[in-house]
């Protein structure tokens, strides 16, 4: 896109993919083509020039291609399917590869089951799409399962914080999926404008951090108007979706609490020596995964001796073996 509107301003963002694309040649890979698309039809938003023979705008060509059909291509389950990359914050970042069949099949069974999504409801997912959890649950899960999804520019909170409940009340918003960064924010500029709007939520999901029972409570009584139910997630940007959560309207919510591991996944909190740490103990310990799952990655890209040292070797049994009850997930996070 040439450019973006974020808090009323147009964003130049042509700029940005030049200059990727000058990174790129000097690590030794020669972009031949830009597809640019204009924020507004047949005006340029952007500052940089268009490359003559590489840059062609998306509108332009679309009248040589319109009726063509293109036949898919089928696929292996296995085939890398993205690469999506993990925070660098205390190490070089982490390129996850994840798979086409596994990840496909995780994400849109836990969009059915834990976000209770059907094609009759309208989905928003309020995360950057470029985020683990705009890929899975912006994009995948909800697009799989044939629902209606809202897509918006900018940010919640501009030109005024009641823009999500106006939205939501327009476009008959019935799932509502964000992060805790956001609940927090939204209350201490516009405590009570969700009151002030006519939507109604079935369910609402948090993801991407701990919430604090008082903003998970503000979330529950204001934003869902004490009727959506609320699913409290754990998962990482390795996993491809979901690994902990109640299951919406049967199993009890607890403010600030993610809940259990869902189908099919069995976490285990070990300490440093290996030793199971015992739920009430009050003792710290990491979290690990027991079993495989779908949508786990299949490795860290171009460095695949990175996969098994931060993830599996830490708890694993016995190297030399290939039986999967060896080789716990570690997740490199902690808890008590």
């Amino acid at each position: 896109m040439d450019g973006y509107y974020r808090n009323g301003e147009l964003i130049d963002h042509k700029a940005k993919a030049d200059e990727a694309v000058v990174k790129a040649r000097a690590l030794g890979v020669a972009v031949d083509k830009v597809l640019v698309w204009r924020r507004h039809p047949g005006r340029y938003a952007s500052q940089s020039p268009m490359v003559p023979g590489r840059d062609f705008f998306v509108d332009e060509l679309l009248g040589d291609y319109r009726g063509r059909v293109v036949e898919p291509v089928s696929m292996p389950a296995e085939a890398p399917l993205f690469l999506m990359y993990t925070s660098g914050t205390t190490a070089r970042p982490k390129g996850c590869q994840h798979s086409t069949g596994g990840y496909l099949a995780y994400v849109a069974g836990t969009a059915k089951y834990y976000q209770d999504i059907h094609p009759e409801d309208t989905y928003w997912c309020f995360a950057d799409i470029g985020w683990i959890t705009g890929h899975s649950y912006i994009v995948y899960g909800p697009l799989s399962l044939g629902t209606t999804s809202v897509i918006y520019e900018g940010v919640p909170t501009y030109p005024d914080p009641g823009r999500p409940w106006r939205i939501a009340e327009r476009l008959g918003v019935s799932i509502f999926h964000t992060a805790p960064t956001t609940i927090r924010l939204l209350p201490k500029l516009g405590p009570d404008e969700p009151t002030k709007y006519h939507y109604r939520f079935k369910h609402m999901t948090t993801v991407g951090e701990p919430i604090e029972p008082d903003v998970w409570r503000w979330y529950h009584e204001v934003v869902g108007k004490r009727v959506a139910v609320i699913v409290d997630t754990w998962w990482q940007t390795e996993n491809g979706g979901f690994l902990c959560s109640t299951l919406p309207a049967l199993q009890p919510m607890k403010p600030g609490s993610c809940g259990p591991g869902i189908l099919g996944i069995y976490p285990v909190i070990y300490d440093e020596n290996g030793a199971v740490v015992e739920a009430g103990s009050g003792r710290a310990g990491n979290i690990c995964i027991r079993n495989p799952w779908p949508g786990i990655f299949q490795t860290v890209w171009g460095q695949p001796e990175r996969f098994v040292q931060i993830y599996y070797e830490k708890y694993c049994r016995d190297k030399a073996s290939t039986d999967w009850r060896d080789w716990p997930y570690f997740s490199a996070e902690s808890t008590t």
